[in-house]
């Protein structure tokens, strides 16, 4: 599970309702619910998961030192956007400068989700609905940097990353507690999504996560991690000699504690065994030295 550093907690501890909702007068619709009070809910247009404002954001980046590592990596003026109209897809955004020039750095999409689990075998979170922070895209970007032999393209990528990976789950999971929430849940695009935040995120399907761990197991011994999630996209892969596509589902990281009970259930971890011990992969050589020209940049 995804470990909270003691600063960051401590910056969340400080920060308070009124400062992460605050918002300007201009955004205030004086209209009769407002006025008596009338509107309890807060899923308007002003408010990102029905309760962080643009000010309120900006403010918390602030203070947990998001902006001044932007800085450091050359990046002025930083300047963030949410677009909350459409409940079930709210974009939240951070634009910054650099010699005069507006870059997007960060973009998530994200909202509330209720999710119910339906294991295979007995658990007492079979059946049950949880509300979750969905994260349906996370997109962190250095537009600056280009990529190399040690950092290549990744699928999906446009640009190197931010290296703050960490930084962010660990406020999408502030966040969670914060609006006391489940936990987190996402859908991993490509392999090495899955694979590089497999320390803090399990597959809800303990047979998908069985297939993860025999993929790293099989492939990463011998190919860098780059090579295995482009060899999976350009269907370079054979799972127990079939040709393999990479499977999108559900992987989830908890903070409800009979969910976590659940990750380590020895039901659960028998299920991830038994999967990872039936299947093996194999990275095609041929197919990927073919298929990788066609890579737009794959290093450089």
């Amino acid at each position: 599970m995804v470990r909270i550093r003691k600063k960051t907690l401590l910056t969340a501890k400080h920060l308070t309702t009124h400062q992460l909702t605050k918002i300007h007068s201009k955004d205030i619709k004086l209209d009769l619910t407002n006025l008596f009070g009338t509107d309890t809910n807060r899923g308007s247009d002003a408010f990102l998961l029905g309760f962080y404002s643009k000010l309120g954001i900006e403010y918390a980046l602030k203070k947990y030192g998001v902006f001044n590592l932007f800085e450091k990596m050359g990046f002025s003026d930083p300047k963030v956007e949410i677009h909350t109209q459409d409940p079930y897809q709210q974009r939240f955004e951070i634009f910054s400068q650099s010699n005069g020039k507006k870059y997007k750095l960060v973009e998530l999409v994200l909202k509330r989700h209720h999710h119910t689990i339906s294991a295979d075998f007995p658990s007492s979170v079979n059946g049950r609905s949880y509300e979750f922070i969905f994260v349906e895209w996370i997109h962190l970007q250095n537009p600056l940097k280009k990529f190399n032999e040690d950092k290549p393209r990744l699928p999906g990528q446009d640009h190197p990353g931010l290296g703050g990976g960490r930084l962010a789950i660990e406020l999408l999971t502030i966040s969670c507690k914060r609006l006391r929430l489940a936990g987190l849940l996402a859908v991993p695009e490509f392999y090495h999504n899955a694979e590089m935040y497999s320390k803090a995120f399990f597959f809800v399907n303990p047979a998908l996560e069985g297939k993860r761990k025999a993929i790293s197991r099989d492939l990463l011994k011998d190919f860098k991690l780059s090579e295995v999630s482009w060899a999976i996209d350009l269907n370079c892969v054979y799972e127990n000699n079939k040709p393999f596509r990479w499977f999108a589902s559900e992987v989830m990281l908890p903070l409800d504690r009979d969910l976590k009970e659940y990750l380590r259930s020895p039901q659960y971890r028998d299920a991830v065994k038994i999967t990872s011990e039936e299947y093996c992969y194999k990275l095609d050589v041929n197919c990927w030295n073919e298929k990788k020209t066609v890579i737009k940049n794959y290093q450089l």
